[in-house]
């Protein structure tokens, strides 16, 4: 996948503790002077990370890429894969951390552990969690 790192496989772990691709950087906060009038003051740019929260299957679709790699091309974005092993393998007090959550049901998706997820950190949620059961029954 592109820009993805498989669990264990070229990843490093952030100074957030999250997970990211090997040779991508964390900038959590980068300053930088900005004139304003007579004064200088400082510029502080937070990096957003967005967790994708979906089965490896759901986050390979051309769909979904498209949309990751739009997102990529913000520099303060910083995208957060959760993978299968991740999601199905390790609790939820594992799984990386994240400013903002999309997460998407699917065949094999743990929608109740997804939602203790969110319970637990209290990221930002893109996408209502709780109304994903609706798409159970179709």
């Amino acid at each position: 996948m592109d820009g993805f790192a498989e669990q264990g496989e070229d990843e490093e772990r952030t100074s957030r503790g999250t997970l990211a691709p090997q040779g991508s950087v964390e900038v959590p906060l980068a300053v930088g002077p900005v004139c304003e009038g007579n004064q200088v003051e400082t510029e502080r740019k937070k990096t957003l990370s967005v967790g994708v929260c979906a089965m490896d299957v759901k986050v390979s679709t051309a769909a979904m890429q498209s949309i990751l790699k739009r997102m990529q091309f913000q520099d303060y974005i910083q995208i957060v894969s959760f993978s299968d092993y991740i999601i199905l393998n390790k609790p939820i007090e594992e799984w990386p951390l994240c400013d903002c959550l999309i997460a998407f049901y699917s065949k094999g998706f743990p929608l109740d552990k997804a939602i203790a997820y969110v319970n637990l950190r209290h990221p930002f949620v893109i996408n209502d969690l709780e109304m994903q059961y609706n798409l159970m029954d179709r």
